[in-house]
Formats: C-alpha cells, sequence, structure tokens
C-alpha cells in the first residue's frame, strides 16, 4: 500500500534531482527562456544599446554594432511552420503528414530540412567575411575593432565579453545552420578508416554542419536521417559552436567530449601576410594530410564566390577544437556521427558512502543487467546531509545502448513533466524549504527507491531534463577520475561550513542543489579541460557540476548585497575559487561556465606548458591584430603575452 509519506518522499525525489529526465516533445528553438530574457531585453534599453542582449543568466550585454546572417533554412517543430520529408534508417521515405498523425496532430521533430544547403553555407559563409571585410578593411596593431561571435548566449563565463573600449561588434551566426551530408572531396574508404583507427566499432558517417545550428536541431535532422551525435552535453540549446569551442563534454567512461568528433573546422579570420597587412580568409582546418578527411587534390577552393583554404595541420586543428571564441569567426564543423541509437536508464538512490567505496569500478564496469555496448554511468549527488547521520545519499544512473526499430514512439516518463517542471520553475528552493524537500529526497533515496526507468532516443535521454526548467548559474569542477570521489567528499564536508540552512541563520555561500557526476575520457583540443593524456593513453576525468538558482532581481542575481549576502553567481564563484585552490595542479574548469578568478598561474600550473604555448602559437596566428579578442583571453594572460613581445612565425602546412 502506498503510504501518503512515500508520495512526498518520491514527489520530492522527483523535484530534488536535476537531472531526471522526462518525456519532452517541445519545441527545442526558441529556447524557452526566451520570453524570460525578452522581458529583461524590455527592461534595460539603456544597458543594451541598438545591438545587446541579455544573457541565459540575465547578464548584459552592449555591443556598437551587429553582422547577422539570414536562417535559410528552419526547422519543422511548428515554429515557422515548415513542412518536409523526413528520411528514417537512411533511406525509408515517411511523409511529414504521418509525422503529424502518430504525434496526435503535432509535430515532434525539430529539424533542419536540407534544402540546397550547400549553397546556402557557402552563400552565408562569404556573407559573414564581406561584413566583417567591410566592418575593418585595413587592420593595424591596436585593432582599430572587435569581432565578437554570439551563439544561444548559454555561456556564464566570459566568453563573449567585450575586453576594453575599443568599438565591439557582434557576429551572429544563426544563420549559419546548414547541414551537408556529403562532400565531393571526402575520401572514399574514410568511414573504414576511422573505425578501424578509433575502434569505434560502428561504421561511421560525416556532416558537414553550420556552426550556428543548436544541438537540439542537429540531433533530430540527424535522427530523421538514421544518424546521432558520438554524444552531447546535458543541455542541448546552445549552437554547434559554442559547445565546442568551450570544451562541452558528454557522459560516459568511453566517450570524449564533443570536439573529439569533429573531423574538421570552418573559420573565417584576418591573417598577417609577410609584408604586414591584414588578410580576410576562409580556413578549413583539418588534421594532418594522412589523418583528414579531405582528399587535398579534389578539394574545390571557389565557393560561394569566395576563396576558402585547405589547411591539413594537426597543430593549428587540436588549438581550433577549444579556442573560446578568439581564434577568429568559427562557421561550420565536419563532424563524425554514427547510426541512430536509442538509450534505456535507471536511476536508484544509494547512500554515498556505499558509491564512493568503488566510484571509478562503478563508473568503468556495466551494472549487473546492463550491457557494455554504450555503457555510461552518472551521480546526483545531495549536498545536504541526512538528518542525524554524517550521509549523503545519491542518485546512481545506469545507462546502455538499446536496439530498437527507429519508428519506436518514445515511452512516457514516469513523473509528469508539466507539473514538476511548473513547481521547479516557479518555487526557489533556497532556505528552510529547500532544506525540507532536500530531507524528504534524502529520505526516499537512501531508502533505495527507484526514481525512473525508461528507453528513448539517445539525445533525448542524454539531456539535463528536469533541470532545463530550472535557469543556473554553473561551475564544472574537473579531477582525474582517481581523484573523483575524494573532490565529491570535499562538497560534502564543506557544505555545512559554509552556512546554516535554520530560519534566522545565514546560509552564506551553502550550496542547496544536488550536483551532477559524470566521467569523459578525451585528448582533442589543446585547452580542453578534459585533455589528460599519459603516456600516450586518454585517462578517464571525473566532471562535478554545482548550480545556484538563477534570481529575476538583478542584485540578488549577480551582485553583492549591502547585507553582505553574496549574490548567485557570487557563490558559485567562490566554490570555483575554492576548488582550484583545493586540487591544484589537477583542478579544470569548464571554459563555458564560471571560472572566477582562473587565470595565467592556474592555467599554468593545471596544463601542461607545451600545450599552452603550442595553443598560444595558433592565438597569434589567427588572431594577431586582437581583432577577436576577449575577457576572457585577456584574464588567461593570451593577450598581454602576445602584445608583449615579438615572436618568431608559425608554419603551418596550408599557410
Amino acid at each position: 500500500m502506498t503510504t501518503r509519506r512515500d508520495l512526498l518522499s518520491f514527489a520530492a525525489a522527483a523535484l530534488f534531482v536535476p537531472e531526471a529526465a522526462f518525456a519532452d516533445d517541445r519545441p527545442c528553438h526558441p529556447p524557452r527562456y526566451d520570453r524570460w530574457t525578452a522581458r529583461r531585453e524590455r527592461r534595460w534599453p539603456e544597458r543594451l544599446g541598438t545591438s545587446g542582449f541579455v544573457s541565459y543568466y540575465g547578464e548584459a550585454f552592449k555591443f556598437d554594432g551587429a553582422i547577422n546572417t539570414p536562417r535559410t533554412s528552419s526547422p519543422s517543430c511548428n515554429v515557422w511552420g515548415a513542412e518536409a520529408t523526413t528520411l528514417d534508417d537512411r533511406g525509408s521515405i515517411r511523409s511529414h503528414l504521418e509525422d503529424l498523425e502518430e504525434s496526435g496532430g503535432r509535430s515532434t521533430d525539430c529539424h533542419v530540412w536540407p534544402s540546397e544547403t550547400a549553397d546556402d553555407l557557402e552563400a552565408n559563409v562569404a556573407s559573414i567575411k564581406a561584413q566583417l571585410k567591410a566592418t575593418c578593411p585595413v587592420a593595424a596593431k591596436p585593432a582599430p575593432v572587435r569581432f565578437i561571435a554570439v551563439g544561444s548566449h548559454h555561456s556564464s563565463s566570459d566568453v563573449y565579453t567585450r575586453v576594453d573600449d575599443v568599438p565591439t561588434v557582434m557576429v551572429r551566426i544563426d544563420g549559419v545552420n546548414q547541414i551537408v551530408l556529403a562532400r565531393p572531396e571526402w575520401k572514399p574508404g574514410f568511414a573504414e578508416f576511422r573505425d578501424e583507427q578509433l575502434s569505434l566499432g560502428y561504421t561511421p558517417a560525416f556532416a558537414l554542419v553550420g556552426a550556428g545550428l543548436h544541438v537540439c536541431e542537429l540531433n533530430e535532422t540527424l535522427w530523421d536521417l538514421g544518424l546521432a551525435l558520438e554524444t552531447q552535453g546535458s543541455f542541448d540549446g546552445q549552437t554547434i559552436a559554442g559547445a565546442i569551442s568551450t570544451g562541452t563534454h558528454g557522459a560516459g567512461s568511453r566517450n570524449g567530449a564533443i570536439c573529439d568528433s569533429v573531423e574538421a573546422v570552418i573559420v573565417v579570420t584576418c591573417l598577417q601576410d609577410p609584408t604586414g597587412a591584414a588578410s580576410w580568409e576562409i580556413l578549413q582546418v583539418e588534421p594532418d594530410p594522412d589523418d583528414a578527411i579531405s582528399d587535398a587534390t579534389r578539394f574545390e577552393p571557389q565557393r560561394g564566390g569566395e576563396r576558402w583554404r585547405l589547411v591539413q595541420d594537426s597543430g593549428l586543428f587540436e588549438a581550433l577544437l577549444v579556442g573560446f571564441g578568439t581564434l577568429g569567426v568559427i562557421v561550420g564543423y565536419v563532424f563524425r556521427v554514427r547510426p541512430a541509437y536509442f538509450l534505456r536508464e535507471l536511476r536508484v538512490g544509494r547512500p554515498w558512502s556505499e558509491v564512493k567505496a568503488n566510484l571509478v569500478d562503478r563508473a568503468t564496469q556495466p551494472a549487473t543487467g546492463f550491457r557494455d555496448l554504450g555503457w555510461r554511468y552518472e551521480l546526483a549527488v545531495s549536498p545536504t546531509a541526512v538528518t542525524g547521520l554524517s550521509e549523503w545519499v545519491c542518485t546512481e544512473v545506469y545507462r546502455d545502448a538499446w536496439t530498437y526499430d527507429l519508428d519506436y514512439l518514445s515511452e512516457v516518463r514516469d513523473i509528469p513533466q508539466k507539473w514538476a517542471g511548473g513547481v521547479t520553475r516557479n518555487v526557489n528552493l533556497g532556505g528552510s524549504l529547500g532544506n525540507t524537500i532536500a530531507q524528504a529526497a534524502n529520505d526516499a533515496l537512501v531508502r533505495g527507491k527507484r526514481v525512473g526507468f525508461f528507453a528513448d532516443r539517445a539525445y533525448r535521454v542524454l539531456k539535463l531534463g528536469q533541470g532545463e526548467f530550472i535557469q543556473a548559474w554553473g561551475c564544472e569542477f574537473m579531477v582525474p577520475a582517481e581523484r573523483g570521489a575524494e573532490l565529491i567528499q570535499w562538497i560534502c564536508d564543506e557544505n555545512p561550513q559554509r552556512g546554516e540552512l535554520k530560519r534566522g541563520h545565514r546560509r552564506g555561500t551553502r550550496l542547496l542543489n544536488p550536483y551532477g557526476v559524470r566521467f569523459c575520457r578525451g585528448r582533442k583540443g589543446f585547452l580542453s579541460p578534459t585533455r589528460r593524456v599519459r603516456d600516450g593513453v586518454a585517462e578517464l576525468t571525473c566532471t562535478v557540476e554545482i548550480t545556484e538558482t538563477v534570481k529575476d532581481d538583478d542584485v540578488k542575481n549577480t551582485q553583492h548585497r549591502e547585507n553582505g549576502k553574496p549574490s548567485s553567481k557570487a557563490i558559485v564563484e567562490s566554490w570555483a575559487d575554492d576548488y582550484v585552490e583545493r586540487f591544484g595542479a589537477d583542478a579544470r574548469l569548464h571554459w563555458g561556465q564560471i571560472q572566477g578568478s582562473f587565470g595565467p598561474d592556474q592555467l599554468a600550473a593545471t596544463y601542461p606548458q607545451d600545450d599552452i604555448d603550442r595553443w598560444f602559437d595558433a592565438f597569434r596566428t589567427l588572431n594577431p591584430f586582437g581583432l577577436f579578442d576577449t575577457k576572457a583571453a585577456k584574464r588567461l594572460g593570451f593577450v598581454d603575452r602576445r602584445d608583449g613581445g615579438s615572436f618568431p612565425p608559425v608554419t603551418y602546412r596550408g599557410l
């Protein structure tokens, strides 16, 4: 018999675990937070000017001008009313009307319909180059103008913050949102070569993807073609360029970061020729010729009325993968994708003391009843101990690949999306209320309550799910996997010291929301936070993401208050700084999230000097005049290093 206490515990667990996933047929674009940011933009016209915007986190960004490209290809998810014919299983045609019938009269797909997309993509890239050149026809030092590429406004770090008072132009890449599934220069047999070289276990396919496409749009489009991304982050509202350039990763000890699936990067930038003059270029950058997807002899340089240059150099390629917007305007990628697949998932509550005893084994070895194929493991840990005990609880997440007909309709999850989403979006889980809900959730989880079991399309399972209804500042800590349990225990032990949750007491910087734990293997990108290589072998990284709810009140959200209480943003910044000090050389942060005071000294302590130097060589080569400088590049010391000395030229194959 289900008791009232059981119902309360289960509901509390559903609310308290932010990574609980739910059935989701919402259009992926525009993002759910558009209405919220639009309200602030109407409130702050003087802060934004004619070309500004409000970010996902309620921060105002002002620019002196904007470069835009039109969206020539639109999602068919009842946003613009586009119609299309979808492809399932890479060849079986199914009409759009049948999609509508299956979903009760409305489309659940949100895909980009590829209509002459190669021409559209090339025309939009040419348009961006022309507008950049027209804005800055002659570059010099110091830079007469700055250009900052902007996607979905989802990064909470300073990657798109202007660095100084130099006139700054925002470059919107939304219009470069096309997908091309075949190019004449791609080598025959490259798919088999990659499968054999990387031991993928499947024959991959490849797609030329516009950098302004949102991850959710790409997922839906690929699914209609019987394809899927190899991995993705827990949120899918970012543009492809924003997700990759900041080091976004997915889940699973056998999966790398998103940048590990990239075969080529297309960038518009301004080089310095041998005479010192500025030269605007469109570069397609790939690894060294033996590992590159393109056959240089078949590469067509004239595209969309502009000349493209093929550069096949692994050093420049790896630097471009994680460049957080400072190496030019990235406009496209060649992605390695895989056949579409389902994931099944089980979530179970566990005491943290039980999990931490063999955390790495749990992350790498499939649980009983799960297969090695597609094995993924995550945790959601409560930062609040069980009342009366020095024990914390967590939700273990088990996932593996599940083969099923691609026409399968998703199962409905156990918890009603709209009810739970409405509560979590509107209730501030802080103070005594947050403590009450946390204790009820702990009671449910410590007794091993099953929090949900379902199967769905892979990209829907990998999404954050319920957490997408809650806007929150975030900071992601990354350490070698063997220190993962130490990091989690440090957060649990440290958290009570940062404030009291009782009524009348000061909360301080204490965490209330549960934090997510993932594992990732990756090695591409010189400054990729997951790039940990020992003796040529990629090591496993443990990542922990803490969050703090975004407040509608501007002072509570981003400013220190007069009464000494920290803002929402300051709480996360405080944790970031303490984490870096505590874990020293093993401490790395996600570039797209809050960085705190992470600067040149911390960078030198946590990344190999050779990787830093090789990234810097690409930075001074692709951004010699400082046209693409941002506050992040300045904070990390790269701007001062470039402008403060003379260096011998760097030789890259193709430049």
